[in-house]
């Protein structure tokens, strides 16, 4: 059986991880292992995509809990990031949705003896009625609806928020009032959307509860399986450890693989994003 770090807890990225490759998983996280290769190539892009994105997140965190508009944009020159700015302010569905806001929401709890955590970039409350997830994806073009189903992202926001929401909100929160948004500043006229049913949570629970004994009763030793789809391994940072490369994915290439992005569920950099702190 598995020794998972003290105090680790499964989360959206570490377990799309394991889904899209085991190897990393285990090199990640089971063994602690930190490898110096960079994810992308240029490096300089990369960066700036992360940058802006962890940018545009904390702005719209600011503004939702109450801070003027103008306060919050004074000085920013960054036309793309004020564009995505613009976008926001025009999202008419977001900004008339009556109900609570909770930005930058973090929940925890224990889920089939496990701790499992989730970073909600918004939720929008309206007590007895409904409960919107509203998460902000700074790409380049909206992800396909069957791919963003498929993610572990999808499955573990919706079902934390319906497993610990009545104790927050009130036991009216049924899953059926539950939804997600997926909203991209580069289109923002095109949200994608998932509502949610008591079906689809005994689904997802099944599916959280495989993967995380899947993870829990795996061998201590000896090397989990990679991949079989090796065009991702150029977006890893494991590449070179693995035997699989030592240059890194063309950064501008990698959204245009969508054959890989809908079988694979891979998408590996622009995990980073969703991951960080505010």
């Amino acid at each position: 059986m598995v020794m998972l770090p003290d105090g680790f807890a499964f989360n959206q990225a570490n377990l799309q991880d394991f889904v899209d490759c085991s190897r990393r998983f285990q090199l990640r996280y089971v063994q602690g292992q930190q490898w110096p290769a960079v994810a992308a190539e240029p490096l300089s892009e990369y960066e700036v995509f992360v940058r802006r994105g962890a940018q545009f997140h904390r702005l719209v965190e600011r503004h939702q809990l109450g801070l003027p508009a103008a306060e919050i944009v004074a000085g920013l020159g960054d036309p793309v990031l004020r564009a995505w700015w613009d976008a926001y302010l025009g999202f008419e569905t977001l900004h008339t949705l009556p109900g609570e806001r909770f930005p930058e929401l973090r929940l925890s709890a224990e889920l089939f003896g496990a701790r499992a955590m989730a970073a909600l970039d918004l939720v929008v409350v309206e007590p007895g009625v409904r409960a919107t997830i509203f998460d902000w994806k700074t790409h380049g073009r909206v992800l396909r609806r069957a791919w963003l189903a498929s993610r572990l992202q999808t499955v573990l926001y919706l079902y934390l928020v319906a497993a610990v929401g009545p104790g927050m909100w009130g036991g009216w929160l049924k899953p059926e009032m539950l939804s997600m948004v997926y909203w991209f500043p580069a289109e923002p006229s095109s949200p994608v959307e998932f509502c949610y049913s008591q079906q689809q949570h005994q689904e997802y629970g099944v599916r959280l509860a495989g993967l995380i004994q899947a993870i829990q009763g795996g061998e201590e030793g000896g090397v989990w399986p990679l991949t079989s789809e090796t065009r991702l391994c150029g977006y890893c940072q494991f590449r070179s450890r693995c035997g699989r490369g030592t240059t890194a994915g063309a950064f501008g290439a990698f959204g245009e693989m969508d054959d890989v992005l809908e079988d694979a569920g891979g998408l590996l950099v622009f995990e980073e994003v969703d991951e960080v702190g505010f």
